[in-house]
């Protein structure tokens, strides 16, 4: 194999880490779809080796599952409404999609319509002790065809024929939907298997029995720790030590160039500062980064860098906050009329930059955390501890465009 073709399929592997990644139950129609059974053995070992993770592939079926399990709750990236704007999933949109899973997996036959997993639903809703599905009612309904859109476009269910209006408008609507038993049994994805756990938090608490040396951490703790460091920068682009346990902060300078190994073969980049361990990708396609071009986004960029201005100020008011974001929109009168239009204005650009942990909701304000300085126009060198070994010429750009471009779930 040449130089070029090495190239190309580093380059395609990649591209397939960072898509499991940010889509871990993917099918045939996913770009890199190709490159992960083509390349099956190579990223299982990679997603073993860096993050401890299983990824299943079935190319007969077109079925790839990567099995991320990160041991602790993050709410930071919730399921979106596939209409009505993308709103994030409410609480009573979580109980649902449990029960329409529980539903669609009891049936055991490979089509249901709508009405009778609408019947399954009320009746495990029963079972289960929660408020019980009544498709009199309109939100409700709502409720159930977000869940079912979220299901079609993972590919756990597919629609087959369709009679009447639409069944959030009208309950008298039906739907014939074809089930994909394999999906459905990979949708749930926890360190402790359900039949072994009494609550859900038993479920996402991952066991590690690792011994410990009299002198200090075994070799597996440390292992450990450094995926637990890998799972939280693929999944996180920013990383501060204060976050982190006491194995994991140890295991930080010596595992630094394991780790830029690691996140160069998955196309990325680690920038190591005093302050925060920072992930840089620089692919044009990554579908999540503050710089997408949207209202919101801009906006936050802009935002930022006003109460990112001074570094000695580390607190800025909530008050203050929505009076950059209206002070901006007047100065671009002719920029952002949705924005300008939303009332959740102020709380979509702060949602933004808390997602990425740049500010922190603390004592009636937000507080900016080291990494938001980042984004400012000059950045000061002697700040950062360590740089990636052979960086390339877009690495001399400015700091603010290029950074946390980070694909994510």
């Amino acid at each position: 194999m040449t130089s070029i073709e090495e190239q190309d399929l580093a380059a395609r592997r990649a591209r397939a880490i960072q898509e499991l990644v940010a889509r871990p139950l993917l099918d045939r129609r996913a770009p890199s779809f190709a490159t992960i059974a083509t390349s099956e053995r190579w990223l299982k070992e990679w997603f073993a080796r860096a993050c401890g993770w299983i990824l299943i592939v079935d190319y007969r079926r077109g079925l790839a599952r990567l099995r991320k399990v990160t041991g602790e709750v993050d709410a930071s990236f919730p399921l979106r409404s596939l209409r009505q704007g993308g709103k994030v999933f409410t609480k009573r949109k979580y109980v649902l999609l449990c029960l329409v899973a529980a539903a669609l997996g009891e049936h055991g036959r490979s089509r249901m319509s709508l009405h009778d997993i609408a019947v399954a639903v009320a009746d495990l809703g029963v079972r289960a002790g929660v408020a019980p599905y009544n498709d009199l009612d309109h939100k409700d309904r709502q409720a159930m065809v977000d869940v079912l859109l979220v299901l079609a476009q993972l590919g756990i269910v597919a629609e087959l024929d369709r009679s009447g209006r639409d069944y959030g408008a009208d309950r008298g609507g039906n739907v014939l939907y074809e089930i994909d038993e394999q999906r459905l049994a990979q949708l749930l994805v926890a360190p402790m298997p359900p039949a072994r756990c009494a609550s859900w938090q038993q479920m996402i608490t991952e066991e590690r029995h690792l011994r410990q040396d009299a002198d200090g951490p075994s070799r597996l703790a440390t292992a450990a720790a450094k995926q637990r460091l890998m799972r939280r920068l693929l999944d996180r682009p920013v990383c501060y030590p204060s976050d982190l346990s006491t194995d994991e902060v140890a295991a930080m300078p010596d595992g630094a160039a394991e780790l830029q190994r690691w996140l160069a073969e998955a196309g990325m980049f680690l920038e190591i500062r005093a302050d925060a361990w920072m992930v840089v990708n620089r692919r044009s396609s990554a579908p999540r980064t503050l710089r997408d071009g949207s209202n919101v986004a801009n906006a936050a960029l802009l935002v930022l860098e006003v109460i990112a201005r001074d570094p000695s100020v580390d607190w800025v008011s909530a008050a203050h906050l929505a009076s950059a974001v209206g002070e901006l929109l007047d100065e671009y009168p002719w920029w952002a009329k949705s924005l300008r239009k939303d009332p959740h204005r102020v709380a979509s650009v702060t949602t933004l930059l808390s997602s990425f942990d740049l500010i922190r909701p603390e004592s009636g304000g937000w507080k900016i955390m080291p990494a938001a300085w980042r984004w400012t126009t000059s950045v000061d060198p002697e700040s950062v501890s360590t740089v990636p070994r052979q960086p390339s010429a877009a690495a001399a750009g400015h700091a603010q465009d290029d950074l946390f471009s980070q694909e994510l779930m």
